[in-house]
């Protein structure tokens, strides 16, 4: 039942369904789940990572991380640092924007 429920809440999330959707919400946080115990890490740098860092952290660090490699080379920093909440300085993530982040970057940032 629980998988026939788990592929009802995928197809209607793929038709439009809207996020505030009890259904869509339930999916929501059974991939969420998934993704921080390491089963499944979706985003990559081309998908996400740069957008985020572009968006988020570039405005500071200018030339510090415009390139995946330069992020894997801070991951433990960057991860630590957004986990703490010190970064991004001057603003704070919304629970759904830090979550994801660092879901991302403890995939390892691919």
């Amino acid at each position: 039942m629980k998988r026939i429920l788990m592929v009802a809440a995928f197809t209607i999330a793929a038709c439009g369904v809207e996020p505030d959707d009890a259904v869509t919400t339930s999916a929501t946080v059974t991939t969420t789940s998934g993704v921080d115990g390491g089963s499944a890490c979706a985003d990559t740098w081309s998908a996400y990572g740069s957008t985020f860092f572009a968006a988020n952290c570039n405005r500071c660090h200018p030339a510090q991380y415009q390139t995946q490699a330069s992020v894997k080379a801070s991951l433990s920093r960057v991860t630590s640092e957004i986990s703490r909440g010190s970064m991004p300085e001057g603003f704070a993530l919304s629970a759904m924007e830090k979550a994801r982040v660092l879901t991302y970057l403890r995939c390892g940032a691919p």
